[in-house]
């Protein structure tokens, strides 16, 4: 590695792509997280659909996926240890995707209005009942 976070990073690769200087008052496209910044358990919505979904693991990193893939056989539970939302992608080879949380609803129906560009994975449980938390994100590869 090159000992820059991987905000730096993508703020670089974003002025050079965009032919502008890095400087100071470069931002992050809005629909990224700045992974430097307090925790949201996911992204505002945008007003348009987006390409892709970045789930951030903390230091697991990230995993993507293109929201073309997303399969319509999705659930929604209720469950004594909060809310699970199970989606699927189907690409050339298929993941069950698990989100374990709290006030998870309006996730669910962002990620199929395809419009929810991120969702972050919490290292501990510290947010208030109101306040939407996501507890674990789960991969599973199925046949």
């Amino acid at each position: 590695m090159n000992g820059k976070s991987f905000t730096d990073t993508l703020k670089e690769v974003q002025s050079r792509s965009a032919g502008q200087a890095d400087t100071a008052s470069d931002q992050l496209a809005p629909d990224l997280m700045d992974l430097d910044g307090a925790y949201q358990a996911h992204a505002r919505p945008s007003n348009k659909s987006v390409q892709s979904i970045h789930f951030l693991l903390g230091k697991e990193g990230v995993r993507s996926f293109q929201y073309v893939h997303l399969d319509s056989d999705s659930q929604f539970r209720t469950g004594s240890s909060g809310q699970v939302i199970v989606v699927r992608f189907a690409g050339l080879k298929s993941v069950q995707v698990t989100i374990r949380g709290r006030n998870l609803w309006r996730l669910y129906d962002y990620l199929h209005q395809h419009r929810m560009p991120w969702i972050m994975r919490a290292d501990r449980d510290f947010a208030d009942d109101k306040e939407p938390i996501i507890t674990a994100i789960d991969f599973e590869d199925v046949v």
